[in-house]
């Protein structure tokens, strides 16, 4: 019985029991079309009487099931197969960092679940992707981590509809219970605990890059992508041209896993600063420095040259160890705990305490919308809304008391 997509239910009996034979189309690996055939048996046998409109209703089943599921580029590939295959097909079309995260996701997290469990990618079902996040976070894994993997497996399955190997993405997010994710609020130091932080890191390899990220606010991958070429000193300007990324491939060395980038986060973030006559000062000394230290080091790194965060042997400072190591300098300062990126947050907090409006904080922390300012540090604000508070107070405060002296308060 011929019906869409080329499929085929026949009944049949083999040994005395009613089957219902499945015949469609595979595409194989050379995107040939060959045809299969599967064998489907029923609880009925011949000694059953009475039974041909029942086996007839099974085999309509069977069809509508089949239809459901087979696409012109059907095939029997294991989900976890059909992800590996679109990870390496999507290195193309995404970042390189973003692909080393994807497929470090896939193959050490996603992968080892579902393989244990062997689902083919034309049988999975929204209920196996909800049990892979209801097991993680059984196993203690946070609500925005369990939103990284809806992400990555949304995108791979919406590509396996777009190629016609699924009809429907069993991860579209109306299928699913997903864990709330709590919005994050940043710590940040106030104007005297950000000079106690100057002071402390004061001679530390990393006093370059928390200087910098306290001055302007700048991401870890961006300060330490600064090169001398993107400083002009007679200007007193430092122009953002790319950021320095880890690949997180190799084992080990983190050095070897770093790569320079020529663009930042998004447009937002390619632009120019005007630099304080301090901060102006204080790289035109570090330059030098750090040519002193090319001419006397006899195995001086070349591979980085130019760079403004490098090691008195050439090195690039690596992303990995700034994040592991700042909280440690902030608390041996004797400082609350504070991230890298936090120092960020800091500036900006600090700049908008200090009057500073919201649409020129896009424009200096380099969002890509008004918005994402707002939201990320409205909460900061506080001063602000004191005198917006007192403002209005002083217009109402004595009409208030008035009102609550005739009520007898």
């Amino acid at each position: 019985m011929a019906t869409k997509n080329r499929i085929y239910t026949t009944i049949t009996v083999k040994s005395d029991r009613y089957y219902v034979v499945v015949s469609y189309y595979l595409t194989s690996a050379t995107g040939e079309k060959q045809r299969k055939q599967k064998w489907i048996a029923t609880e009925y046998t011949t000694a059953d009487k009475s039974v041909k409109r029942k086996i007839e209703d099974i085999r309509r089943g069977i069809q509508a099931e089949y239809e459901s599921k087979i696409c012109d580029n059907y095939s029997d590939i294991l989900f976890t197969d059909y992800l590996k295959l679109w990870i390496e097909q999507a290195k193309t079309t995404i970042q390189d960092s973003t692909y080393c995260e994807y497929k470090k996701t896939m193959i050490n997290t996603i992968c080892p679940y579902f393989e244990e469990r062997k689902i083919k990618l034309s049988d999975l079902e929204p209920c196996h992707i909800q049990e892979f996040y209801d097991y993680k976070i059984k196993n203690g894994t946070g609500a925005n981590t369990i939103k990284h993997y809806q992400a990555y497996l949304h995108r791979a399955l919406r590509d396996a509809v777009r190629t016609k190997r699924i009809k429907e993405n069993p991860a579209n997010a109306d299928f699913l219970i997903l864990p709330k994710v709590e919005k994050h609020i940043a710590h940040n130091y106030n104007d005297e605990q950000l000079l106690n932080l100057l002071r402390h890191v004061r001679g530390h390899e990393l006093e370059p890059v928390v200087v910098i990220a306290s001055y302007l606010g700048l991401r870890r991958g961006v300060i330490i992508g600064l090169k001398w070429e993107c400083i002009d000193f007679k200007n007193k300007t430092l122009t953002i041209l790319g950021t320095v990324k880890d690949k997180s491939l190799y084992e080990g060395s983190k050095i070897r896993s770093m790569y320079y980038q020529p663009t930042a986060k998004n447009q937002s973030s390619l632009r120019t600063f005007p630099l304080s006559e301090g901060l102006c000062n204080y790289l035109l000394n570090l330059k030098v420095k750090h040519e002193h230290e090319q001419q006397n080091c006899e195995y001086y790194n070349d591979e980085w040259l130019g760079f403004v965060c490098v090691r008195p042997n050439g090195d690039l400072i690596p992303l990995d160890y700034v994040t592991r190591c700042f909280p440690k300098i902030t608390a041996k300062a004797g400082l609350p705990r504070l991230t890298i990126h936090e120092l960020r947050h800091t500036n900006v907090s600090v700049l908008l305490e200090k009057g500073a409006g919201f649409k020129a904080l896009q424009v200096w922390s380099g969002h890509s919308t008004y918005k994402t300012t707002m939201d990320t540090y409205a909460h900061l604000s506080m001063d602000s809304k004191q005198e917006l508070t007192n403002i209005i107070g002083s217009v109402l405060d004595d009409e208030l008391q008035k009102i609550m002296a005739q009520n007898g308060n």
